[in-house]
């Protein structure tokens, strides 16, 4: 007669082992998370706002290629160019970029690209500062370039005032020549004439 025997706990030991071992990999694969995509090629002129503040909207061009995210306003405070992270949501994709700068800090980028249409959200980060929040939007496009011109040889008089201050007003002249602006009224305080760009 056939008898039951119980397995020895060594028994079932070994094959827990087993399983784990040879089914971890699957189920590790079942848990992953979508690996990062790239965008393509596009260009984007958006409207960037801090929140519920329309009035601070301002125009820039954002661009994705390769891997590499840009916008190219933020230049001009220092930020750089950087890689971002992508996936796929259904026909779309969401984004995040976080653009660093060497004195202003970094800016993080989060959005969503529809097709021609692009939109999302910024924080800007810097050291002894709260947060600032944004918003932006905008469809596929190009920013006309903008051409330097010169203002050599001409002169302006100004009435110069803190916002909001009138009794802080005061006239001065503005000379432009060689490439160089200058006022005489700020000279005293040690202000030089310097090289200007338009």
């Amino acid at each position: 007669m056939l008898t039951k025997t119980k397995p020895k706990s060594g028994s079932v030991l070994t094959i827990m082992f087993f399983f784990t071992i040879f089914f971890s990999p699957f189920y590790s694969c079942s848990q992953a998370t979508p690996e990062n995509v790239i965008i393509g090629d596009k260009q984007f002129i958006i409207t960037t706002m801090e929140k519920d503040k329309p009035e601070t909207g301002v125009v820039e061009q954002m661009i994705f290629k390769d891997s590499i995210f840009d916008n190219l306003q933020c230049h001009d405070y220092g930020f750089k160019s950087t890689t971002y992270t992508a996936k796929e949501s259904g026909e779309n994709f969401t984004f995040e970029a976080e653009m660093p700068s060497s004195s202003e800090g970094t800016m993080t980028w989060t959005g969503m690209v529809m097709g021609d249409s692009i939109h999302g959200t910024m924080v800007w980060q810097k050291a002894g500062q709260p947060d600032i929040y944004y918003t932006f939007n905008g469809k596929a496009g190009l920013l006309p370039e903008k051409k330097e011109v010169s203002l050599d040889g001409k002169i302006f008089l100004t009435n110069t005032m803190e916002p909001g201050k009138p009794e802080t007003a005061y006239d001065e002249d503005w000379t432009f020549e060689g490439g160089t602006l200058r006022s005489p009224s700020c000279e005293p305080f040690g202000f030089s004439k310097s090289y200007y760009k338009a």
